[in-house]
């Protein structure tokens, strides 16, 4: 009490400046945890002088939701109503290669046939040639929309060869954004006749965006669909299938060679 007449502070001005002080620190505190789903940040004080330090730590990360589905590409041959995918993987964050698919469908052989590469919304149509044991196959992919890759669209493939008929496995891998997903069409039969095959295509997974901050709290900010940034063809485990004719002849040899054996005899 000396010690406050001697300065001339009233205990009143004492208990209005410490009533002020609780008020701005409330106030301060509150502001902050206000904003605590945008930043992170810390707080420290003290009752003499009123002292803030902050700081924000925020670290994003990507995430790539949504499992493929059978329907996501279609294909059909000889005119035929395309049929869903027999098998699917993905996503997985990663650029595809034929060992992925070694991986995910039972077998080894996948090489990759074509690829529709540096996709980008100028252009509506892509197409590319490749050659697997003397077959020469053309593959086409389409945009749906007019404006961007990620609405979905359709894709087709012809081919020539002497090697033809035959019998082959089919995969495609659709890449959007740092994820794809992979499909598979089991003993695909390409028939003698350039009747292409087609199909349709779709991106059914999305990429989130998550950020986590230096409280450890977390919230997702978003998902879009990405463009499609490649579409890759596989091929693997040709069997060429012989021709009507060829099986006619081959019977007659078998009756001829019966015959001379039983001659002989």
């Amino acid at each position: 009490m000396n010690l406050l007449k001697s300065s001339n502070i009233t205990p009143s001005t004492v208990y209005r400046s410490v009533a002020l002080f609780s008020v701005l620190f409330l106030f301060a505190a509150t502001s902050h945890a206000g904003m605590w789903k945008k930043s992170s940040w810390t707080h420290t004080s003290t009752w003499k002088s009123s002292h803030y330090s902050g700081s924000t730590t925020s670290t994003y990360t990507s995430k790539y939701v949504g499992d493929c589905a059978l329907d996501d590409v279609t294909f059909g041959v000889q005119g035929e109503s395309p049929s869903n995918a027999d098998d699917c993987f993905g996503p997985i964050e990663d650029n595809d290669d034929a060992s992925y698919f070694d991986t995910h469908f039972s077998g080894f052989g996948w090489e990759e046939l074509i690829k529709l590469d540096d996709i980008d919304n100028s252009k509506s149509t892509y197409s590319d040639d490749g050659i697997f044991n003397d077959i020469a196959f053309t593959l086409t992919g389409e945009k749906d929309s007019s404006d961007d890759w990620k609405d979905g669209g359709s894709w087709s493939l012809s081919w020539e060869g002497d090697a033809l008929p035959a019998t082959v496995d089919l995969a495609v891998g659709l890449k959007a954004g740092n994820a794809f997903s992979g499909y598979l069409f089991d003993d695909v039969y390409l028939t003698e006749q350039n009747s292409p095959g087609a199909g349709d295509w779709e991106i059914s997974f999305q990429h989130c965006k998550v950020k986590s901050s230096s409280h450890s709290h977390t919230r997702k900010c978003g998902c879009n669909t990405n463009d499609l940034s490649h579409f890759s063809l596989y091929i693997r485990d040709m069997v060429s299938v012989p021709a009507p004719e060829a099986l006619s002849l081959m019977g007659l040899g078998l009756i001829g060679l019966v015959l001379v054996r039983r001659k002989s005899a």
